[in-house]
């Protein structure tokens, strides 16, 4: 959490964008359980980690659309196995996680990141 932390401070500090991902909801196994943070940054290198690596990919391309509007997004991944599942077939957890992007924009948006900052580092 302190390397989240001072991602954070580093992005406020040199005006940078990022996103902030959390899981806010499991429902069955994950690799990580609720409360888990990263950030996601405007050139897609990702600050720690939600999962073993299976959706921050996709997390990406989502973060690129809530800089872009600076609207927060809730994303869903089931991995639970089921015949028309594609995120169940060969993960190494078989649940469902929920996960909310919260734009991070203090050029754009100040009040909105020092809000975040407060939160994320009281």
């Amino acid at each position: 959490m302190e390397e989240l932390i001072h991602a954070l401070d580093d992005c406020r500090s040199e005006h940078r964008a990022c996103v902030v991902a959390t899981i806010v909801d499991v429902d069955g196994s994950a690799y990580r359980r609720e409360g888990a943070r990263c950030l996601i940054h405007t050139d897609g290198e990702v600050t720690g980690i939600l999962s073993g690596g299976c959706i921050e990919e996709d997390l990406r391309e989502h973060a690129q659309e809530v800089l872009r509007t600076l609207e927060p997004r809730k994303l869903l991944y089931d991995f639970r196995i089921g015949e028309d599942e594609v995120w169940g077939i060969g993960l190494g957890c078989n649940g469902a996680i929920t996960v909310w992007l919260e734009p991070f924009d203090p050029v754009r948006a100040p009040d909105a990141a020092d809000r975040i900052c407060l939160l994320y580092t009281s």
